[in-house]
């Protein structure tokens, strides 16, 4: 069945000829910003339209990740150049960023913010480590306190629980750590070998999370699956619960979309080829689903069967914000609630 109950439909459109790898919004909507190859672009959301309001040149590669401290007003930038740049968001009209650390030796893939901890937040790299940071006094110059090396190759993900006890990691080694925090130091609970390479992973609970391999374009994935990993409390160890399969056709992804998870509502949003889908997950113990909306992002498969799609939602879910390779269109879809209807399965196209 298909349901109805939950939509974004398109509002804004901005054509961005130059590459776009990374988005992050923040929870009041004060600052969109987006990963220009080697700039951040930032915008801001009023009334429908997005307003430039400057251009940071902080790094000297492509960035590759953005993440916010919402609670100390920074934002985290990510790049190939294997700096990290924290950037205040108060200092917007002349931005520069307060701090830069270098400390990993080969591109930063992914950082993360703590939910709890308004100081620290987490990096992972090509350089097969995940370091641990804090943001303290002006004085102290030492910001990195912990670094993780059991990875064999590049760490591409990592995510952290809601209650910030538990982080996990993805690397293209098919190793999935579970890291688990003990007093001011993280050590590794478990190690979690898989037998597919992904690009994804996502807690969902902080006792539950999934991850999403690659689809279609490895000789033995023929169809997509979302693998869903529950913690067993008995022995504290986490093993697979169950897996969704959420598509029957043979599309490349290559997840460049990060997974996105409504906690309130259940909605996992996620990339399936060249579209993205967005699925209401009411029973998480059985994997039971319904297609909420599906957004396609051209008609033909053919065209470009590798879709590079990048994007962010608000932390509310009001504002969904993509950009993809075909359309170069940076694009702002505003989440309209409507009302409950059950109708046959049928996916909605929105044409570029």
């Amino acid at each position: 069945m298909f349901s109805t109950n939950q939509s974004f439909e398109k509002e804004n459109t901005i054509y961005q000829d130059q590459w776009c790898g990374v988005i992050a919004i923040d929870e009041k909507y004060n600052f969109l910003l987006v990963g220009h190859k080697y700039a951040i672009k930032v915008f801001k959301l009023k009334n429908r339209a997005l307003i430039t309001l400057n251009l940071l040149f902080n790094h000297q590669d492509f960035v590759t990740s953005l993440s916010l401290m919402q609670k100390k007003s920074f934002f985290l930038s990510g790049s190939h150049d294997m700096k990290i740049a924290i950037i205040s968001a108060h200092l917007m009209s002349n931005p520069k960023y307060i701090i830069k650390l270098a400390s990993h030796m080969d591109s930063i893939n992914h950082i993360v913010s703590h939910p709890i901890d308004q100081e620290m937040f987490i990096s992972s790299s090509k350089d097969r480590t995940i370091k641990f940071w804090r943001i303290q006094s002006k004085i102290s110059k030492k910001h990195c306190f912990q670094t993780i090396n059991y990875h064999k190759q590049s760490v591409i993900k990592l995510s952290i629980s809601e209650d910030g006890s538990t982080l996990i990691s993805l690397g293209m080694d098919q190793l999935i750590l579970v890291l688990m925090q003990q007093e001011s130091f993280w050590i590794v609970k478990q190690k979690i070998y898989i037998n597919k390479e992904g690009p994804n992973i996502l807690f969902i609970t902080n006792e539950m999370f999934i991850f999403q391999p690659y689809q279609g374009f490895l000789k033995d994935q023929s169809s997509e699956n979302i693998w869903v990993y529950k913690l067993d409390k008995k022995n504290e160890q986490y093993s697979m619960n169950y897996s969704i399969q959420i598509s029957d056709n043979s599309q490349g992804c290559i997840g460049s979309f990060p997974l996105f998870y409504n906690h309130e509502k259940r909605l996992l949003l996620f990339q399936n080829g060249n579209s993205l889908k967005i699925i209401k997950l009411y029973n998480l113990e059985k994997g039971e689903f319904n297609i909420e909306q599906v957004i396609f992002f051209n008609n033909s498969i053919q065209e470009n069967p590798l879709r590079f799609i990048c994007g962010a939602i608000s932390k509310d879910w009001k504002y969904l914000v993509t950009w993809d390779n075909t359309s170069f269109c940076l694009q702002v879809r505003k989440y309209i609630g409507l009302e409950s209807i059950s109708i046959p399965l049928l996916m909605e196209q929105i044409n570029i």
